[in-house]
Parts: structure tokens; sequence; C-alpha cells
């Protein structure tokens, strides 16, 4: 609590914590300490039931859903990832997490995380075409081109890159001037 009060003191953009939160509690200590929204992964999948209790004391926008995904070879489907795994299909359980209560959806696939070959533009039009909440893509992103292809193609309301930014390939400010360049609005 004490790192989220400190850095909302500093930082003054949105904030998602990602923490193992278990209570309506402690998602009101997070948000009290600074945070705008709280992201639950495992949390959503070992416990629904949590996502309503919390949408509805803060509403639904303060809620993240996390889903990591990957494409199981054996059977070619999108499958939800946990630390234990699952057989949840990622597309059935996103519209779950959103019929539970969730506002807003991070949605990563584990099979391009870190590869740089570029976001899973289907499956995200696939989710954004179907859902009235904001759908975050990740996993893939290794230059300005694709987070120009997944902005143009997909419907998405925001895109993330990790290893790119790190790696010094490209700079926040690239992303932003590139997608300006093409007409799409960022802030």
């Amino acid at each position: 609590m004490d790192m989220v009060e400190a850095i909302s003191q500093q930082v003054f953009m949105p904030m998602t914590v990602v923490c193992n939160v278990r209570t309506v509690a402690e998602v009101r200590n997070l948000l009290l300490a600074g945070a705008d929204k709280e992201g639950i992964s495992t949390r959503s999948i070992m416990a629904p039931d949590f996502i309503p209790k919390v949408a509805q004391v803060f509403g639904n926008q303060s809620i993240v859903a996390m889903l990591d995904y990957h494409v199981d070879p054996r059977t070619n489907r999108k499958i939800v990832c946990t630390p234990g795994n699952t057989e949840l299909d990622a597309y059935e359980w996103a519209l779950r997490v959103v019929e539970l209560g969730v506002g807003e959806l991070l949605v990563n696939s584990m099979d391009r995380d870190g590869t740089e070959n570029g976001f899973d533009t289907a499956f995200y039009r696939d989710l954004t075409t179907t859902l009235t909440i904001p759908v975050v893509a990740s996993g893939g992103a290794g230059s300005t081109a694709d987070f120009e292809e997944v902005f143009v193609n997909s419907g998405v309301t925001g895109a993330m890159a990790a290893s790119a930014f790190h790696l010094d390939q490209m700079t926040i400010s690239e992303v932003k001037e590139t997608l300006l360049e093409k007409g799409i609005l960022v802030r």
C-alpha cells in the first residue's frame, strides 16, 4: 500500500494495480492509496463471485480482468493460462468476466509475448466486435508498425509492450508519433 501511495503522489496518470487481492476491503485500500483500478487475474478464475462483489461496491470501471492465453497445440483453441493452467476457452472466459462485471480487459498472448512478431490482431478484433468494454492488447509488439496494425485492424482501446521499450527498440514517443501520423488518436 505504501508503494501505491508513493507512486500515486508522483505519477499523474491512471494507475492499475495488479496484486493478489482477496477481499473487497483490500480493493478499497488500494483505491484509497491511489490506484484507479484493480487488475484481477487468477482470482477471477479461482473465485469468479469476487468480481460482482467488487463491481457492486466500486463500479465495474474499477476492475480490469487480466486474461493471459495460449494456443493449445492439441486442439488449436485459445486457452486461459493461470499458474495451474485451465481448459477455459479464452474467448468464452472474456465474455463471462464481462458478464460478471469487469469494466476492462487486458488480454495477453503468451505465445507472442516477447517474440516481437506482432499482436494477435484477429483475436482482439473478435473480442472488440462482441464486447462493449475497453480491450487492451498485449504480447508481441516489436515495432511501431505492430501498434499501428493492432489499432487500425482490431478495435482495441489500448496496446502495451515491455521488452521492445526496455531494450530501446522504440520509444513511447515514436509509437505515439506513428499513430498520430496515421490519424489514430493518442493521449
